[in-house]
């Protein structure tokens, strides 16, 4: 259904189908798709992703007060005009526990959400999810505007402050967790070798999942994002005799805007997915659908995405799971023999990336889209905490730290700071941490430092400028405070390797002490 179908009313904010009489709410939560939810009578339904959500708005089956249903049915309109319907569940489900609780606490004053003191939303809070809870605060809030209630208002700072409790979903981005935190260099460049393999890609289906995790893992956009390129949305730039292509992605949420942004990709991605268009039945399902990433059903038709005009982000993530497994890629950390990967590890893994190479927690929160820097700060503990990545099956350490393992220091010894400084990482089990950033030096690379601008500086880069008065004996001591902390969790087998590693960080800083005490450029 698109807005051409249907009659938009201005004072009711409404579309209609003059047809059968139906009317629609239009959520704009996806700007390029706009979902049309039903209002036509007291059952809602709205589909997000394939699946059909709905509420019934009726005072006996939710058990609250008739002016208190009427409140969250307006209140609801506003809501659902930019968040996803997938929030009827929610707000469905929020209701009749609430309504459960009034039952079971003896709300028995309750006429309206005038009526829901503060007190009587401590008491209840113990018995509801997160996600009950957080909707209940939007509607609460919503119903507070609609109503512009002085008493409600008045409630909702406290209400707002209350903490939801919630489970830490960045705790494996922080502890470089097996199974859901990002994967090592090692562990990446391990997956592309064994998804360009010959016989790699046997299908359809399975040459669609290899495009979405080089995409992933290159862009760290969503899945739903991926889905949402149009078919057109591959360019291809002329520069001289180079060519620069990219992709046309979608912002997806709300909070992020509307419309399109390019970002440049690899040729190798750009080749890749040129060779998934010039297979029939996906040409024809993107003239059908105007998607660029798109596949069928296990027979080729398109029962998966008529109903929806789309494909769904659990979609994509039954189709990369499937073709994870089938390779059988070995896990070289974890109990788990094959290595499990997902969207959201390859969205963790381009976070810690680009942590590892320098970037600022501005550029990462803008890379991810993220609404807000909290979520980015996750990357940088990563980097801060986890240095070393533990040595696989196969005795191959991340090539961050090994690629010049033995060289020492091979920079020079400067007077002077160049604009690209380096600093000693913040150690954040530490007791103290310092007032002010501890500059070591700079870096006189040319671009974007490929590997780590700090280990990688003192062991054998020879593009670090390292500062006659920078506080190095800092640097040493993070790198050992570091060398402690990693030695004693692993295990036996590692040690030595570990001990190899840092010992040659801790060489290098002292070769850079004892050059500048001597008096060395």
């Amino acid at each position: 259904m698109t807005p051409d179908d249907l009659r938009y009313d201005p004072y009711t904010d409404l579309y209609y189908d003059d047809s059968d009489g139906q009317s629609y709410l239009r959520s704009a939560s996806n700007p390029l798709a706009p979902v049309f939810i039903n209002v036509t009578d007291s059952v809602w339904k709205g589909w997000h992703q394939g699946i059909a959500y709905s509420i019934f708005w009726d005072a006996y089956s939710l058990r609250l007060p008739e002016k208190m249903v009427q409140q969250a049915y307006k209140a609801s309109c506003t809501l659902l005009k930019r968040i996803s319907p997938m929030a009827i569940n929610h707000i469905r489900l929020s209701l009749e526990k609430l309504g459960q609780l009034a039952l079971k606490l003896n709300f028995s004053q309750w006429q309206d959400f005038d009526d829901f003191t503060v007190y009587q939303w401590y008491e209840i809070a113990p018995y509801i999810n997160r996600d009950g809870l957080i909707y209940l605060r939007l509607l609460y809030k919503q119903i507070q505007s609609d109503t512009g209630s002085i008493i409600m208002y008045e409630r909702l700072k406290a209400i707002q402050e209350f903490k939801v409790g919630r489970s830490n979903p960045m705790a494996g981005v922080r502890g470089w967790d097996p199974e859901s935190g990002a994967l090592t260099k090692a562990e990446v460049k391990n997956l592309y070798q064994r998804i360009q393999e010959p016989g790699a890609v046997w299908n359809t289906r399975s040459h669609a999942a290899r495009i979405l995790i080089q995409a992933q893992l290159e862009l760290g956009k969503r899945n739903l994002q991926f889905l949402m390129i149009r078919a057109d949305g591959l360019l291809e730039e002329r520069h001289g005799d180079d060519y620069e292509y990219l992709l046309r992605i979608p912002l997806v949420k709300a909070q992020a805007g509307t419309g399109e942004l390019p970002h440049s990709i690899t040729p190798e991605l750009a080749s890749d997915i040129k060779s998934f268009c010039q297979r029939p039945d996906v040409a024809e399902l993107q003239r059908k659908y105007d998607r660029l990433i798109i596949w069928g059903d296990a027979n080729g038709g398109d029962s998966l995405i008529s109903m929806k005009s789309t494909l769904s982000s659990g979609d994509a993530k039954g189709i990369v799971q499937q073709y994870i497994k089938s390779l059988k890629i070995e896990n070289s950390r974890g109990t788990k023999p094959y290595l499990h990967y997902t969207a959201t590890r390859g969205r963790h893994t381009v976070g810690t990336h680009l942590a590892l190479d320098g970037a600022t927690i501005e550029e990462i929160a803008k890379t991810l889209e993220h609404d807000s820097t909290s979520s980015s700060k996750a990357y940088l503990d990563a980097v801060g905490e986890d240095i070393v990545i533990q040595k696989g099956k196969e005795g191959k350490l991340n090539e961050v730290y090994t690629e010049l393992a033995g060289a020492f220091f091979k920079g020079h010894i400067a007077d002077h700071l160049g604009e690209k400084r380096v600093m000693v990482p913040i150690d954040l089990e530490a007791e103290t941490l310092p007032t002010v950033p501890l500059i070591v030096g700079s870096c006189g690379y040319g671009g974007p430092c490929p590997t780590h601008p700090f280990f990688h500086c003192y062991n054998g880069c020879p593009d670090f400028y390292a500062w006659r008065e920078g506080d190095h004996a800092a640097a040493k001591a993070a790198v050992e405070a570091q060398a402690a902390r990693w030695i004693g969790a692993a295990s036996i087998p590692e040690r030595s390797s570990m001990h190899a590693e840092f010992d040659a960080i801790r060489r290098g800083i002292e070769d850079v002490e004892r050059r500048i005490a001597e008096g060395d450029q």
